[in-house]
């Protein structure tokens, strides 16, 4: 993955955070990890292993990797 993948994938975990009403520190408490992992998620210096990217899909109610922004994905049934 390059940075860019990163970059946007952080992107979409701020985006559907903020949609969601969540600080950093909310959705870090939710997942059992820390408010500097949740920034570093965000702006793309890491990412996320598969066990927390499924929490946070099921968290957010989203699969923020599957390549739409978040609006998109919220209008649909």
């Amino acid at each position: 993955m390059t940075d860019l993948d990163y970059r946007m994938i952080g992107t979409r975990i701020r985006a559907y955070r903020r949609e969601r009403g969540l600080t950093q520190e909310q959705l870090a408490a939710l997942l059992q990890t820390s408010r500097s992992n949740i920034s570093h998620w965000e702006n793309g210096r890491t990412l996320p292993d598969i066990e927390t990217v499924k929490r946070l899909s099921r968290i957010l109610g989203c699969n923020f990797l599957d390549g739409r922004e978040p609006t998109e994905a919220k209008d649909e049934p």
